[in-house]
């Protein structure tokens, strides 16, 4: 095939042989451009549903911290924000 290709280039003006150079760097560039943009996309989302899945964790240990300050005043009692602890009045 390359040899083919080499005795369709040998007549060939140089313009031609520059214009199909160009269309081959084109080619390969393109192709290029869309594996790393699909490989990126892909590591992308995978990244997304990571945070999501931290985010929810995080929601949820944020969520059970409150309900227990809430409890600790529903109690009368006053939380302490530096032991992280429900104390008296």
């Amino acid at each position: 095939m390359m040899q083919m290709l080499g005795l369709a280039l040998s007549g060939a003006s140089l313009t031609t042989k520059l214009i199909s150079a160009g269309v081959v760097l084109a080619v390969v560039g393109i192709a290029y451009g869309v594996w790393h943009k699909t490989v990126w996309e892909r590591g992308y989302a995978r990244a997304i549903a990571d945070i999501a899945r931290q985010d929810e964790k995080a929601i949820k240990r944020a969520s059970e911290a409150r309900s227990a300050v809430l409890d600790c005043r529903a109690r009368g009692l006053r939380w302490d924000q530096s032991t992280g602890q429900c104390g008296g009045r």
